[in-house]
């Protein structure tokens, strides 16, 4: 072994002989040295082969890698030694990075996979492997779970590829599942629930039903995104202080699970998510008549596509189109023009008197 001070060092690795058992010396020589990983944002270790069986050459290498990362110039990175350590905080912190919405469910969904593949390199984690994971995790919870932890490992390897690290992202597999949910309330349902809640939650559930936010948009509303003159409410991430929706000692409202369940329960309303209230704000805006565009800026939805799928349409609504179809068909009926009949004389019509007059 050989270092070089604020350099790094060179090295023969030890390895087993497969067949003897003994540890023996390897004949080429190695590189360890730390660079600083733009991809990564931080200074990590770089091992590699000097390729060479001379300890002569391969210091003369590390020098010439030293001088590469004094003069800024990047570093080759050996694919093979990229770990899933490192894809899980490529993801991560490009999350925080870009303050993209869903961190937490990206962390939780990168420690599930941690629990499979912490001790594999980017390289060993294959299709065949990515599937057996999907097999065994659908065993134990449900499709939704595991396709955002698939969409977790498929970013991780896209930023890796951007970043240089990986030369290619293998291709995984994607779950396909029916998962949208169909629930909406109706206004008696709303009422019956706001009935059943304490004070301090009910313009909680109010804003949910007249603005169709997210439940953590609607809790995290502060006064300074509350324009009363202009009659508007506005989204603005990172705001902070003061809160407006607060408990009855003035603490900010985290969640409301346990008070949500219980109301459900007495008003009868079994199954219901504050998510629900999102549908049923979509459904009243296509129901109003407005503009999509506009009712997408009102409730926050990025794509047309995704708006789509809270556009629950309620068996009343169908039942109320086919009436508006049959009162169209029926007025139609009455203004549509008579035919132009014109009587004979005798009763008779003009085929059968040139019928006669042929006979």
């Amino acid at each position: 072994m050989k270092s070089q001070r604020g350099l790094g060092r060179v090295y023969q690795p030890k390895f087993r002989d497969r067949k003897t058992g003994e540890i023996r010396t390897s004949p080429t020589w190695w590189l360890d040295y730390y660079a600083y990983d733009p991809a990564l944002q931080c200074r990590r270790k770089i091992r590699e082969s000097a390729n060479t069986t001379s300890k002569t050459d391969a210091l003369k290498l590390l020098k010439s890698r030293s001088g590469d990362i004094a003069h800024g110039k990047p570093i080759a990175v050996d694919a093979s030694r990229v770990s899933f350590a490192d894809l899980q905080k490529l993801l991560l912190t490009d999350y925080e990075l870009n303050n993209q919405r869903g961190l937490t469910r990206m962390t939780i969904a990168t420690k599930r996979l941690a629990e499979t593949f912490a001790a594999f390199r980017a390289v060993d984690i294959t299709p065949r492997r990515v599937d057996a994971y999907v097999h065994a995790r659908l065993a134990t919870v449900k499709p939704a779970t595991v396709h955002v932890e698939l969409a977790a490992l498929k970013r991780m390897f896209s930023l890796a590829v951007r970043q240089e690290l990986l030369t290619h992202a293998p291709k995984f597999r994607s779950l396909h599942f029916e998962n949208a949910r169909t629930g909406f309330f109706e206004r008696a349902e709303f009422d019956a629930l706001l009935a059943q809640l304490p004070a301090y939650a009910q313009p909680v559930v109010t804003a949910l039903y007249f603005m169709g936010w997210r439940i953590g948009e609607v809790l995290a509303l502060t006064w300074s995104q509350v324009d009363f003159k202009a009659g508007t409410v506005r989204l603005n991430p990172g705001t902070i202080l003061p809160w407006v929706f607060v408990r009855d000692d003035g603490a900010p409202i985290r969640n409301i699970r346990s008070i949500w369940r219980t109301a459900c329960r007495a008003a009868g309303l079994v199954g219901k998510i504050p998510h629900d209230f999102r549908r049923t704000a979509v459904r009243n805006l296509e129901r109003a008549g407005v503009p999509r565009s506009v009712a997408m800026k009102l409730t926050g939805h990025k794509t047309e596509a995704v708006y789509r799928r809270y556009a629950i349409v309620s068996e009343a609504d169908q039942a109320a189109g086919v009436k508006l179809l049959a009162a169209l068909h029926a007025h139609d009926a009455q203004t549509s023009a008579p035919h132009n009949v014109v009587p004979l004389a005798n009763g008779q019509s003009k085929q059968a008197k040139q019928a006669q007059s042929f006979a």
